[in-house]
């Protein structure tokens, strides 16, 4: 069954028995469900999670059979092979638009195509396959948003570059809003499009160039592009706004620089302290991680950015927060505990 909003329902059957409705929005179109032959079942080249797998590997498959082998190399549909073997077929119909291209079930169907050709002994148990098939062709734009939808809401989630490059063939290719996109998927506007632009920011910096494995280190390093992105820090706002900058960190990224995604965010501390953006430019963070920690407490200890953001709120709504103490005894003790403890701590240090 695929899953949908919560305020929808993906499929809804009529009492009348007349037939069976794919929703997307306000919009409903009519299906049947069928056994079909799988020789009239096309793979998607452009669906989202195919793509993805073509850009990881660096090739450009068209055919089902060029298609099923890329997607079998994924060790998730490796697991769904076994399973649809294990229990004789699907558990859920795919999708399938009018024309036969698949909507939804990509995997499945490369599972039924490499069965069909391992599995000799079936006697043609994997030549047909059940579908639920429109009955009038979905445009490629209700198409993109449904995916959209079955892979961001669902189960059976994207990687996270899978969803921000279909945001992004969702905004650039197909028209779609960050804030249609946002009432279809339910994910925060401000998310959308940082995802959008960390895909712009890659496909400028991080893909061709001539580099080796160029796509690669664009799928796989994701992450740090987008840390980069979403980050509300000033260092990291100015930084990212130069062209010149993106570039740097892009080379930053490939060379391995960063040990991982969230070490972008000791970037601002880098870029104050010209002795560890030197370490770090030099040998990457782990060279640069002791003066660091000296420079910035909170760079490796949960419980200092726990002060370090208190502090910032404090600081932030101070009159606020004695008028609120004023009125509140509870809130009063709090404070005077909290004071109590960190003048322990800090006698503590100060005469070891």
């Amino acid at each position: 069954m695929i899953l949908a909003t919560r305020t929808e329902r993906a499929f809804m059957t009529n009492e009348e028995n007349v037939g069976t409705y794919l929703q997307i929005s306000h919009d409903r179109y009519r299906t049947r469900e069928i056994s079909t032959p799988l020789k009239k079942i096309n793979l998607d080249p452009e669906n989202p999670r195919i793509r993805y797998l073509a850009e990881l590997n660096g090739v450009n498959p068209k055919t089902n059979k060029e298609l099923a082998a890329l997607l079998l190399k994924d060790p998730d549909i490796k697991k769904l092979y076994t399973d649809i073997k294990h229990h004789g077929g699907l558990q859920e119909p795919i999708v399938v638009n009018k024309d036969g291209v698949v909507i939804e079930g990509n995997s499945r169907v490369a599972c039924y195509l490499t069965l069909q050709d391992n599995d000799k002994e079936a006697k043609g148990k994997w030549d047909r396959i059940l579908c639920r098939q429109l009955e009038d062709q979905l445009p490629p734009d209700r198409v993109a948003v449904l995916q959209a939808r079955y892979h961001v809401l669902g189960k059976n989630q994207w990687r996270a570059y899978a969803k921000a490059a279909h945001f992004h063939t969702l905004h650039k290719k197909l028209g779609k809003s960050t804030h249609e996109i946002h009432k279809e998927t339910g994910l925060h506007e401000k998310t959308i499009k940082d995802m959008i632009a960390t895909i712009d920011m890659m496909k400028s910096h991080s893909f061709g160039d001539g580099k080796k494995s160029s796509t690669d280190q664009a799928v796989s390093k994701y992450s740090y592009f987008f840390e980069l992105q979403k980050s509300k820090n000033d260092e990291m706002v100015e930084f990212r706004k130069k062209p010149q900058n993106r570039k740097k960190f892009a080379k930053w990224v490939d060379e391995g620089k960063f040990g991982q995604g969230a070490d972008v965010r000791k970037l601002p501390t880098l870029l104050k302290n010209a002795a560890a953006l030197t370490a770090f430019e030099t040998s990457g963070i782990e060279s640069a991680q002791p003066i660091i920690s000296k420079v910035d407490p909170a760079a490796e200890s949960q419980v200092y950015k726990k002060v370090q953001a208190l502090n910032s709120q404090l600081r932030a709504h101070y009159t606020k927060e004695v008028g609120e103490a004023q009125k509140s005894p509870q809130r009063l003790k709090l404070l005077r505990e909290l004071a109590d403890l960190l003048q322990k701590i800090i006698l503590a240090a100060s005469n070891p």
